[in-house]
């Protein structure tokens, strides 16, 4: 299958989900055809551009290349995690070329980020096969059980959706019209799935990719936390399996709260679906490497 990804980097996972498609895209079980970049700083293209450097592949990416940020996207601690990064900008590819790039293609999008690239893509007409994004919340009213970690409630901030607010509720209005499905790996889900440095296995890595993404997911925690949700990376085996989760058709509904807007679900025939549970086991093996889709 042809993949698309767009991702931000603030967040380690986010890595970890485009070397983790990286390594399924150099043994040949996807296909990678584009990256893009949100925000689109310089600092990031520049990091997503050596991460592409560091795995010996070409692959097309595309950024708004937005000279100021109003935060920093790439974390300091990056410059020690990865040997060789340096504090620069660089200038990619335009974002406004991606849309002609995309036409003529099948394609599935996942999304690491805000949903800004993906109101794009629809607004130019550009409908992928399907949207798989790692955001959203079931509350109990959709789980019917009380969450470990989240209780009894039904809304909740989610970062990839307030990110960019109103491209969210743009482009969930819009998606209403275009007919592909959109899957949502959602926090009620992907917060109780946290890995640590003993599940990570001592493997022969296949690739360049692979070797990577092991050797930063045990450095982050070693360094920065002793546990991790892969989020990201969760969301991307819902591109390979959607059977390791169970969905619920839903519409995603928001309420205004004290900071950010929270977010919910409500049963609706939207062809939007979310996830309520995971099978824990698989998940967590399939995200180390002990299992690999074949």
């Amino acid at each position: 299958m042809n993949v698309f990804i767009s991702l931000e980097t603030w967040d380690i996972d986010d890595t970890l989900m485009l070397l983790f498609l990286l390594h399924y895209h150099e043994i040949g079980k996807i296909n990678l055809i584009g990256i893009e970049v949100d925000s689109g700083t310089l600092e990031q293209n520049n990091f997503v551009n050596f991460i592409l450097k560091q795995v010996k592949l070409d692959i097309p990416v595309f950024s708004r290349n937005l000279e100021v940020s109003g935060r920093e996207e790439v974390p300091d601690y990056y410059y020690g995690f990865f040997k060789g990064l340096e504090r620069k900008g660089l200038f990619l590819t335009e974002r406004s070329e991606v849309f002609d790039y995309l036409k003529s293609k099948k394609f599935k999008v996942i999304v690491g980020g805000s949903l800004n690239f993906v109101r794009e893509l629809v607004k130019e007409g550009v409908f992928p096969e399907e949207v798989v994004v790692q955001g959203g919340f079931a509350g109990k009213n959709i789980t019917g059980k009380t969450n470990p970690k989240f209780g009894n409630l039904n809304f909740k901030p989610t970062f990839n959706f307030n990110k960019d607010f109103k491209a969210t509720l743009e482009f969930l209005e819009i998606q209403k019209e275009a007919g592909f499905p959109l899957y949502l790996v959602s926090k009620n889900v992907n917060h109780l799935i946290a890995l640590k440095l003993e599940d990570i296995p001592e493997i022969q890595p296949r690739t360049e990719a692979q070797k990577l993404y092991l050797e930063i997911l045990k450095k982050y925690l070693r360094e920065v936390r002793n546990e991790k949700s892969l989020h990201d990376v969760y969301a991307a085996l819902a591109l390979f399996d959607k059977s390791l989760f169970r969905w619920e058709e839903i519409k995603p509904v928001f309420r205004l709260g004290k900071r950010h807007p929270e977010w919910g679900a409500e049963r609706g025939k939207t062809n939007i679906f979310i996830t309520i549970e995971g099978d824990e086991e698989r998940i967590k093996r399939l995200s180390t490497f002990r299992e690999e889709f074949v």
